[in-house]
């Protein structure tokens, strides 16, 4: 992960990085010892060429594939600044301006359908 000056900047990169984490647990990434050689593990007496045969065993784990074949995902940022305009949001800004009178929730949904999204 690379290092990023400024505050915000730092607090974005930690964001990004535990939805990483998270996208990655949820697709069955760290499922090691798990049946049908999904991962391996490794001791201190592991050698070079063990790794290599082991690794080559490995086949995705049935999650990870049914993640895999959604294919095509839509992430949705809606929130105050869609109101104000604004990159970054500030402290000062008065609550009431977050108003989505209009919103249709179900249009997006159905959107996200006809385009062939797997999640949304």
């Amino acid at each position: 992960m690379c290092r990023m000056k400024g505050s915000k900047d730092l607090w974005l990169s930690k964001i990004l990085y535990l939805v990483l984490l998270t996208v990655l647990a949820y697709a069955g990434g760290g499922c090691a010892g798990r049946a049908g050689h999904t991962g391996i593990v490794l001791t201190s007496g592991s050698d070079s060429a063990g790794i290599i045969l082991e690794a080559a065993r490995l086949a995705p784990h049935p999650r990870q594939m049914k993640w895999q074949e959604r294919e095509f995902a839509l992430f949705i940022h809606f929130g105050m600044n869609t109101f104000t305009g604004r990159e970054w949001g500030e402290r000062g800004t008065p609550p009431e301006l977050f108003n989505p009178t209009k919103l249709d929730a179900g249009q997006w949904a159905e959107a996200a359908v006809k385009c062939g999204a797997g999640m949304l």
